[in-house]
């Protein structure tokens, strides 16, 4: 049977009961890779959180990309793959170890449904001391507690003005729907991805194709790594591949390489003060839609739903066309269209009364 995020310790731990060690709690989830039973050992409590991840959820968070964007439409469960990354054992079981999870905005960050509810939702289930893991100010924080040290922390947030955050250190920063924020603030919340616990650091962020479609800075970026296709649908066959990128010197645009020596050798990649190329980040794309939502009985109501929209929110949303806009001229496109040659004249009559 095949797990993630598990090492075979931890699953002998988490199956042999009762670990106890001094006043901390040992929380350890195991992921199954069809209905997931995701054990918990506290002290002599057990709990449970029983999530079940689809394939794409799945790839998703075992990525080994720095940046991983996840969706490209309404329903495929994009939010809670974003909320179960924190909460595997390399970041949640580090002493100190921070992770960062942004809305746009505060008010999207506190709205019924948002994500201060969404992680209560399941947080409270997976932690030793159910919602009281959880504090409203001075910040929204959920910390759990480690072996030795220090707990770890998944803080909510918004992204803000640029430079907002410039003093933060987070291991993983998520941004939901990040669409919604412009590039110079990803970018700046992007900087602020960096750790001394030794873990892995990694950026995530869920999107649907945006309302300025292919002039937005998201899907220019997408469609220069080459997931997007000409007809602004994602490329399927390029799905979770990973590339490395860079900006131009000159006009700042995006510059992907399959490779990193593939990069190295545009001679576009800075440097360090020793002249040596500094190594670039890399980036994924995982598209899904609501079809990918594991489950049958929400995917068929929510798809009733979203084929009742407009066209143009139906092609974003349901069907995640990231080139459809309302603007001028570009709200039909030519796939919608048969194209013919020629068409023939229709016969003309006069009459004369």
């Amino acid at each position: 049977m095949l797990r993630y995020a598990v090492s075979v310790h931890v699953e002998q731990k988490l199956l042999g009961c009762k670990v106890p060690y001094g006043t901390h709690a040992l929380c350890c989830f195991l992921f199954d890779v069809g209905r997931h039973i995701n054990t918990i050992q506290h002290w002599n409590t057990q709990m449970a959180l029983n999530v079940t991840l689809s394939p794409k959820q799945r790839a998703a968070i075992n990525s080994k990309a720095d940046f991983v964007v996840f969706g490209g439409g309404n329903g495929p469960g994009k939010t809670f793959t974003l909320q179960m990354l924190p909460l595997q054992p390399e970041y949640r079981n580090t002493p100190g170890c921070q992770s960062v999870i942004f809305a746009e905005s505060n008010v999207k960050l506190e709205m019924a449904g948002g994500l201060v509810d969404k992680c209560k939702k399941y947080y409270a289930q997976a932690h030793p001391d159910a919602e009281n893991g959880y504090r409203q100010t001075p910040r929204k924080r959920w910390s759990w507690p480690t072996k030795t040290g220090a707990p770890s922390t998944i803080d909510l947030s918004f992204v803000g003005e640029p430079g907002q955050w410039d003093a933060m250190e987070a291991a993983v920063i998520a941004i939901d729907q990040i669409e919604q924020v412009d590039e110079r603030q990803a970018f700046s919340v992007f900087g602020r991805n960096r750790s001394t616990t030794g873990v892995r650091c990694r950026i995530f962020a869920t999107a649907n194709p945006p309302e300025e479609g292919r002039n937005h800075w998201l899907t220019k970026m997408l469609t220069s790594g080459g997931w997007i296709g000409e007809d602004g649908f994602p490329l399927q066959d390029q799905a979770g591949v990973v590339r490395y990128y860079t900006r131009h010197p000159d006009t700042d645009e995006f510059v992907f390489a399959d490779s990193v020596e593939a990069l190295v050798a545009t001679g576009l990649l800075p440097v360090d003060a020793d002249g040596i190329a500094i190594p670039p980040s890399s980036m994924t794309f995982f598209p899904a839609l609501i079809d990918d939502h594991p489950d049958a009985d929400f995917r068929r109501e929510y798809k009733r739903k979203l084929a009742s929209l407009p066209m143009f929110e139906r092609r974003r949303r349901l069907e995640g066309n990231w080139y459809v806009s309302e603007e001028a001229g570009k709200y039909f496109n030519a796939g919608m269209f048969k194209i013919v040659d020629y068409l023939s004249l229709l016969p003309v009559g006069r009459g004369v009364d």
